[in-house]
This record gives C-alpha cells, structure tokens and sequence, in this order.
C-alpha cells in the first residue's frame, strides 16, 4: 500500500501481482485439501456421491474463507472446509449413515443424500454454537482445554487419517484378506507410488519450510502419473477418482422441500453430529491458540468464534460444510506473498469458477497421490500430537495415551468425556496437595490488631502456643478442604503441652467453597467438640 498525495492508500501494481499470484497457488493448494478430504469422507460404497461432496467443501471454502478472511484478528488466515480433525470425524459420522441404511437395502443415492444433509446439520448446529459462545463472550474458558485432551485428539485423528489413506487406494478396508494386493498388479503399483509420494513429502517437510511444498509437489506428482501413464509403464483405468467428473450441486432445501429425508436416520445419527460440533469447537480454538503461539500475536477469541460461527451459518443454506481453520493453507499464504485483502477475492475467485461451471476434475484427482497427501497429513498431525504431549509431565502422557486409546475405541465424544473428567480429577488433586493454607501461626507469634493492657498481653502471650491461626486463601473445595482438615486435626493431636484451646480460621482472602467444604467444616466442628 502506498500513500498518495490526497492522503488515501492505493494499491501498487507489486501488491496486486503478489496477492494474484498468493491467491492462484492457495486455490491450488485448497483444491488438493479438498479432494484429499473429500475422498476420507466418501469413501468405499459412498464414491459416488464424491462429485458432490467436494462441490460442498469448495462452497465452503468460496463463502466461509471470504467471510472469515476479511473480518478475523488474525489476518492472513485461511478459513474454509473442515479441517483434519473434523474430516476424520466426518467420515466416521458418514460410515455409520451408510452401513445402517445400506442393511436396510437403501439405494446408494439416497444414501448419499443423507450422508449430506447429516452434514449440513452438523454445520448449522456448529456455527449456531461457536456464534453463541462468541456472543455470551464464554470463550475464555475454552482457553483451558487440557494439554492431554489436546494431544490424545490430535494423536487419534493422525491415526484415523494413517488407517484411511491406503483405504482410498483400495477402494476397501484394510483386512488381511487385502495384504495379497501389495504382491502384484495395478493395485500394488497404486499402493508403491502412494508410498513414494508420501516419502518424499515427509524428506520435503524436513528439509524445507516452504509452503509452496504441497501445492508444487501435489502438481508434479499428477504430472508424474500421467507421464507414466502415456508411457504405458501402468494400466491406468483405476488411477483416478472417477466420481470428479464434473460436480454436482447439494441443495438441502431443496432435499428436504422434495421429502427425501427420512428424519429418523438422521436423529439415529445424532451422537455422532455431536461429536463432530465437539470435535470442530476443540480444533477450532486448538487451531487459533497455535496461530496466536506462532506469529507471537493475541487474537479476540470472542470475535473470532463470532464471525466463524456468522460465516458457517451464512454457508449452511448453500449446502456448504462446516469450515474452520485451514492450517496448511493459512501457512501457505502467509509465505505466498499475501499483501492485501485482494488475495481472498482471487482465491474465491478460482475456486467460484470451478464450482460455477462443473469442471471435470478427475485427470487432477489421482488416488494414489490422493492416498499419499492424506498419509502426509496424519503423519503431521501424529507429529504435532508428540510435540504437545512430551512436553508435559509422565502422568500428562500417559493421559494422553488413554484418551487417545479411547478416541479410537470408543469415540471421540466418550474419548473427549473421559478426558475432561481426568483432567479435572488431576486438577483437583493437584490443587489439594497445594492446599489453602496460605500462613499457619500461633497467638505467642503474632500480635493482635488491638492494644492490650501489659497483663493481658502477657497473659494471651503465655497461652498463645494454644491458639492456633490458619490464614485461608482461594476456594476450597472437597480436595483442599479435606487436607485442610487434616492439618488442623494433626495440629491438635500432636501439641498437648500446652493444649490447643482455640483455631481460628481467617476467611478473608477466600473466594468461595462447595458444599463439600462445608461438610468439613461441620466435621471440623464435631471433631473440635
């Protein structure tokens, strides 16, 4: 930006060409994350509806990225579809529609049909909360998201999108009856390149920075297949995402206006949309924390949850799926050259064009790297889980460890639970073995705020090793209190020369107690008699 002499900013023609260019490599890089996603959540049976669901995610990178990128506190940010932890989730709230509808024998379009407008409740209920908590200004609890939680979610999405990535390749789920595919054939070839791609990603990652890493690799790796292809060196008919070719729209008021939604699937469905609001509003803030960490920058949390929550809900009517922070993409164009808000508007720009008329994306969408960049993506996230979990204490790890286990066993949501109560339970203890005792003293080793005579003093002086002072501070709770219990009991118990006539409790720096503070006080006071 530069100043002009009427004193207005005008933009130069370097800022233009470098947030055209930003914007051009972003909208390449959100088309490899959408494919990439896309393909997790429609997957095995549900390929059919693959041309739709990236239609749903490019829609929601087109509005929720406008809305997002020009009123955030944390300008450049890339905002959009849903992210790595949301995708896993997804899949798994998709993989549950299907195999239920698919036993009672329900036609795979109708199938999909559900799969989509799960997902755009989802959505709405999401945008409706984050937009809620934003307005309350309730968002500075969510700062105390526990570390293992963190962690033990991070780790278990890493293994959701590792277990996932081969599955695109195959087409099916990974069993020991699919081991004999690795041997030979087309197949292998897939899997072998699908591994070398995701090598070299992880040889790229550790030996560069750059964001145009993924995008420019994503390219030449299509490049490579089609070269490898035209030489004959592979079959070719199943390299790529057949479903891509061309993209269909998703209208869920129009679904529901034409009666084709059968409210009880979705309502069987809804422990499952929950998790995913949990698992978004956990990401979300995770995701805004790291950016805040990174760039050495504070964020208006409220605002942000406020315009994240107004964007989503602005997206939901044009059949769009919950979007949050792209982090790949908000570190992309942050080193792409964004300069002004032009950058969102080029980004939307491409990305409206392709949605707009329909494109044949399937020459661009071969599985095996679709395969590789999701292996990428759930090595990252395993990698960012190790580095928020071995920076805490044993016990935070082995925490961490069991929510991870349990994400994977049971669910995110019970995963989530379990892991709040833990980490309450670890607090409390910790809180308790700290205690509320901020001084102990005796009445020979303070003196009153009031004068005495001489004799009298003397006298309390004389007796003052029997009356005992406990100065309180904070809240006592059933963790502090019994401790405090104790103290004062071994206090009582241990001194008998002279006796302890007197315990006098100075309340004045607590700021409340639970009723479990005050059933120890009456024991306190059963005990004292």
């Amino acid at each position: 930006m530069e100043q002009n002499p009427g004193g207005k900013a005008k933009i130069s023609r370097d800022s233009v060409i470098s947030d055209v260019l930003a914007g051009t490599i972003v909208a390449a890089s959100n088309l490899a994350l959408a494919a990439g996603f896309t393909a997790v959540i429609f997957q095995g049976d549900l390929q059919a509806g693959f041309s739709t669901g990236m239609w749903s995610i490019l829609v929601s990178m087109i509005v929720i990225g406008m809305v997002v990128g020009l009123l955030t506190t944390l300008r450049p940010v890339v905002a959009g579809g849903p992210d790595t932890a949301v995708v896993a989730v997804l899949s798994l709230l998709a993989g549950s529609i299907s195999s239920s509808m698919m036993a009672s024998g329900a036609e795979i379009a109708s199938v999909v049909t559900h799969v989509l407008m799960a997902i755009t409740l989802m959505a709405a209920l999401y945008g409706l909360l984050i937009w809620t908590l934003g307005i309350l200004g309730w968002s500075r609890a969510l700062r105390f998201v526990p570390f293992p939680l963190i962690g033990g979610f991070l780790a278990a999405t890493g293994a959701l999108l590792l277990k996932g990535s081969p599955e695109i390749v195959l087409g099916t789920h990974i069993s020991l009856e699919t081991l004999p595919l690795f041997s030979g054939g087309d197949m292998a070839h897939q899997l072998w390149f699908m591994f070398a791609y995701f090598f070299l990603l992880v040889v790229a990652h550790h030996m560069t920075k750059s964001s145009f890493m993924m995008p420019i690799s994503f390219l030449v790796a299509v490049a490579i297949c089609h070269l490898a292809i035209l030489l004959g060196l592979f079959d070719g008919s199943n390299w790529f995402v057949s479903a891509a070719n061309g993209l269909h729209a998703w209208t869920p008021v129009a679904a529901i206006r034409a009666g084709q939604i059968d409210w009880a699937v979705i309502f069987e469905a809804f422990p499952e949309i929950v998790t995913c609001i949990l698992v978004g509003l956990f990401s979300l803030v995770v995701r805004i924390s790291t950016i805040e960490a990174m760039r050495r920058e504070s964020a208006d949390i409220d605002h942000e949850l406020r315009i994240y929550g107004l964007a989503n809900l602005l997206a939901v009517p044009a059949g769009a799926m919950p979007g949050g922070i792209l982090f790949s993409s908000s570190r992309l164009i942050q080193v792409a050259g964004y300069r002004t808000p032009l950058c969102y508007f080029v980004t939307a720009s491409l990305l409206l064009l392709i949605v707009a008329f329909g494109a044949d994306l399937s020459p661009f969408l071969p599985k095996p790297v679709l395969g590789g960049l999701l292996l990428y993506l759930g090595y990252t996230m395993s990698i960012e889980a190790s580095r928020i979990v071995f920076r805490q204490s044993t016990l935070n790890v082995l925490l961490a460890f069991a929510i991870f286990v349990s994400c994977l066993q049971f669910g995110f949501i019970v995963g989530a639970i379990f892991g709040i109560l833990c980490a309450c339970l670890l607090f409390a203890i910790d809180c308790g073995r700290t205690g509320v005792v901020r001084h102990h003293s005796t009445r020979a080793d303070v003196s009153g705020g009031t004068e005495w005579p001489s004799n009298v003093e003397e006298h309390i002086r004389k007796i003052g090793r029997g009356i005992h002072i406990y100065e309180l501070s904070g809240f006592i709770f059933f963790g502090s209190s019994e401790q405090l219990f104790e103290n004062i009991r071994s206090s009582i118990l241990g001194q008998s020369s002279p006796p302890v006539s007197f315990i006098v409790l100075d309340l004045g720096m607590v700021t409340g107690f639970d009723g479990a503070a005050m059933n120890t006080m009456l024991k306190l006071q059963g005990f004292a008699d």
